[in-house]
């Protein structure tokens, strides 16, 4: 990603990986509360106190000029102080189109996007959030983890507003992520620090074994059950989209997204999600990787 062209706010061509003019702050939230740094350069980002937020390219300066940093060994995206209401209405397009492959985390996001409209015009960034715990030096275990944030972060929006449907929803697709399977042995891959941050939490949930049983034996739900949690998700989504449309509303928002890629990504979702006459509607692989059955009975009318 080009730091001059990102600061400037060109967008490149939307493909099926690269957003486009969808989102570009909030993108870049979710950069900064969930990048790792395996090489190259570092994220000046990282090293100003959230208290500079607002004043960030002084401070920046300051940094510079005095001789504490080289600013050419650090990369630089810009400030992040608040995210424009014109960025939600795009950036929740963008979260249905995503669903289409990875619905439980689409689903995490998009709830997130309406959190922080909600929380509209004096938002608490996750990006910003996550600063402050690392400067505070705060204990917390999993406080710098970025999908427990969103988790917590969408569970307050969802307790305020009683919406308990989609808090129960979340905190299944959050289970499902971990690819934890809690009601049996670990497995290849199982973390043990993971496996009991997930126990206290489920515990807290007050999910019975027989709940854990059926998240854990994903692989093998068939069409029936596969329906049933395509719809619920689904259904998340689109509430999601319909509140951001009246957060819009309300606001006299212009979207900041082009007609262009509304084009793009209306075009995409009317064939994923529009019902129509003698359309076969396609289930997720994503929802359960194996929908073969052992038999199948088919009831046909006769002539």
């Amino acid at each position: 990603m080009d730091e001059d062209r990102f600061r400037s706010n060109i967008s490149e061509e939307m493909t099926g990986d690269n957003c486009g003019s969808s989102q570009h702050l909030l993108l870049l939230d979710e950069f900064y509360r969930s990048a790792v740094r395996l090489g190259g350069q570092r994220l000046l980002w990282q090293i100003v106190p959230p208290e500079m937020e607002e004043c960030y390219e002084d401070y920046v300066a300051k940094m510079c000029n005095e001789g504490h940093i080289n600013c050419d060994e650090w990369i630089d995206f810009g400030r992040l102080n608040r995210i424009p209401a014109e960025e939600y209405f795009g950036s929740s397009l963008w979260q249905l189109y995503k669903s289409i492959d990875s619905p439980y985390k689409s689903v995490l996001k998009a709830i997130l996007l309406e959190a922080y409209s909600w929380e509209y015009p004096h938002t608490q960034l996750l990006s910003i959030d996550t600063k402050r715990r690392f400067f505070a030096h705060e204990p917390d275990l999993y406080g710098m983890d970025a999908y427990y944030l969103m988790l917590e972060k969408v569970t307050r929006y969802l307790e305020r507003i009683g919406d308990e449907t989609r808090l129960d929803l979340v905190r299944r697709c959050f289970y499902l992520k971990t690819h934890e399977k809690l009601s049996r042995e670990p497995g290849v891959g199982s973390m043990p620090w993971r496996r009991e941050a997930l126990t206290q939490m489920t515990t807290n949930w007050n999910w019975s074994q027989e709940v854990l049983k059926e998240l854990d034996n994903r692989r093998n739900w068939k069409v029936e059950q596969v329906m049933q949690v395509h719809n619920s998700l689904l259904d998340a989504l689109m509430l999601s989209y319909r509140n951001l449309i009246q957060f819009a509303r309300r606001n006299d928002i212009t979207s900041a997204i082009s007609p262009q890629d509304i084009s793009i990504l209306a075009r995409k979702l009317y064939a994923a999600f529009e019902v129509l006459p003698g359309k076969v509607t396609l289930l997720n692989p994503q929802i359960s990787p194996d929908l073969h059955e052992r038999s199948n009975v088919y009831r046909g009318s006769g002539r």
